[in-house]
């Protein structure tokens, strides 16, 4: 009930149902999760192109400037 009026977003979801089966902590299951949900949330979205924008990486589409901004994050 908690989850689905907060507004915390799917990694967080994701993140609870990978807590209660793999028994990880929430920043764990968090960290596993929220690659994938940010490549899903970039074919909706033109945030991730504008953050792009913002820190000068080149990319071609908002999937692309989604991939990019988490490659930087890597490094």
């Amino acid at each position: 009930m908690a989850f689905s009026n907060s507004g915390l977003g799917l990694a967080h979801s994701i993140a609870h149902a990978l807590g209660g089966v793999f028994k990880v902590s929430h920043r764990v299951a968090v960290g596993v999760a929220l690659p994938y949900v940010f490549i899903f949330n970039a074919e909706s979205t033109s945030k991730y192109a504008d953050i792009a924008d913002a820190l000068k990486i080149k990319y071609s589409d908002s999937i692309d400037a989604a991939e990019n901004l988490l490659k930087g994050s890597l490094i």
